[in-house]
């Protein structure tokens, strides 16, 4: 097996919370293209070198806990980066992670969100890194001042398919990182709506195949796409202070999704055309990882440039 040359900082995998599918999802796509990559678990310490109380601590319990063990890549092949893997590696940290705990020469840090998001505004990174976004909103010009760093990859769950063609009754809505919006009130919805947050995939997806629409307090949940998929409308509540246009720039991306409810019109008439861009997405993605490893390359000074 080909030593890695980009080993992922990762969680276990939870189907359920997209950021860890997106850093799987970029492991197996790489190793699919022929860049052999490696998932490094959030709770491995970063060094067999146990010198010190604290560093042995950690060690130990990683070690009690088995967490490599049970260390899940869900429906992806499982590849777990060794200590020796480490060196002249690009590792691949996801927004909120500060600093570099694996201390790599080497880093490629990836917004899944907007920097500071889920870390009340403190940023911590290092000189020397390159960074990617996963969606244009997520991107901060002053930190990264390329609009063509653009890594977006999606993984779609086979629970989420249109199974009901006859009437339809009734709403949903989802809140998830809505929360954290500022001074929103999560009300928008009909007072007899369905909260899907704690539902199971499947049980989700049935609902969607049932409601009429899905109100969404989550601006950037893969959920409203899901919904749209079950042939229900997802209504994104909007923020008054961001237009369509700024919430998603590529008009094609916002294909089937209705931001605000007098967008509701243009939800309906090009959800067929979401459908094709679905279709077309994995040729697309994968120029974007091919792009992903030429940059690093670049950046990096590697031989492979």
């Amino acid at each position: 097996m080909r030593k890695p040359e980009f080993i992922i900082f990762a969680p276990s995998f939870d189907e359920n919370v997209g950021g860890r599918i997106v850093l799987h999802t970029l492991c197996a796509r790489l190793n699919e293209l022929g860049y052999p990559a490696a998932l490094w678990p959030m709770s491995k310490p970063p060094t067999r070198r146990c010198w010190q109380w604290p560093t042995l601590r950690r060690h130990l319990g990683y070690l009690a806990r088995r967490d490599e063990k049970h260390f899940s890549t869900g429906p992806f092949p499982r590849r777990i980066a060794r200590y020796r893997d480490l060196a002249g590696a690009t590792v691949v940290y996801p927004e909120m992670v500060a600093g570099n705990p694996l201390g790599s020469a080497r880093v490629a840090r990836w917004f899944l969100h907007r920097p500071g998001f889920h870390t009340g505004g403190r940023v911590d990174y290092g000189p020397g890194e390159i960074y990617f976004f996963y969606e244009p909103g997520f991107n901060d010009p002053a930190i990264n001042p390329h609009p063509d760093h653009h890594l977006q990859l999606t993984y779609l769950n086979p629970a989420y398919r249109q199974t009901n063609f006859g009437p339809r009754e009734g709403t949903c809505y989802v809140v998830r990182k809505g929360a954290l919006r500022p001074s929103l009130k999560i009300d928008r919805h009909p007072s007899d709506a369905v909260c899907v947050d704690e539902m199971s995939h499947e049980e989700r997806a049935a609902v969607f195949n049932k409601c009429t629409a899905l109100y969404s307090y989550d601006m950037y949940t893969f959920y409203s796409t899901y919904a749209a998929l079950c042939g229900c409308v997802p209504i994104v509540v909007p923020d008054e202070e961001v237009t369509a246009q700024q919430w998603v720039p590529d008009p094609e991306r916002r294909y089937g999704l209705a931001y605000g409810e007098d967008q509701v019109g243009w939800a309906i008439r090009t959800r067929p055309d979401l459908l094709e861009r679905i279709r077309r997405t994995r040729e697309l993605e994968d120029d974007y990882v091919h792009d992903f490893v030429a940059k690093c390359r670049r950046h990096f000074g590697s031989a492979d440039a």
